[in-house]
């Protein structure tokens, strides 16, 4: 499987994508952290978007499946993303989710041994 692209119009392409990235990263190291929070939350929706309509628009048919992955990746995400304070006021939740070390600690303040 070949390019498709000569490799004239390979490398300018090549270098704008990495001024392209280049730019982004300096860009978000120079505005604040609420702003580069947004721009990711709308580049994730983004992407979401792209993806159920390239989906639904080559099919017909709408997937659900794309949803329920988003809405477990998004839960998964604010666990691991939350400040720690928030973290320890958090419930122990489903033992998968609760972490080896507060799974042993509940499991030690429940009498259960461990």
């Amino acid at each position: 499987m070949g390019l498709t692209a000569t490799k004239a119009h390979l490398v300018p392409a090549i270098a704008a994508l990495v001024a392209g990235v280049l730019v982004l990263a300096l860009g978000g190291a120079a505005v604040g952290s609420s702003i580069e929070r947004t721009v990711t939350v709308f580049f994730v929706s983004l992407t979401a978007i792209a993806a159920m309509g390239l989906y639904s628009g080559n099919s017909g048919v709408l997937s659900f499946g794309h949803l329920a992955f988003m809405g477990v990746g998004a839960y998964a995400s604010a666990l691991l993303d939350a400040p720690r304070q928030h973290q320890r006021a958090r419930p122990a939740g489903p033992a998968g989710l609760a972490g080896r070390g507060r799974a042993r600690a509940l499991a030690r303040d429940r009498g259960c041994g461990a």
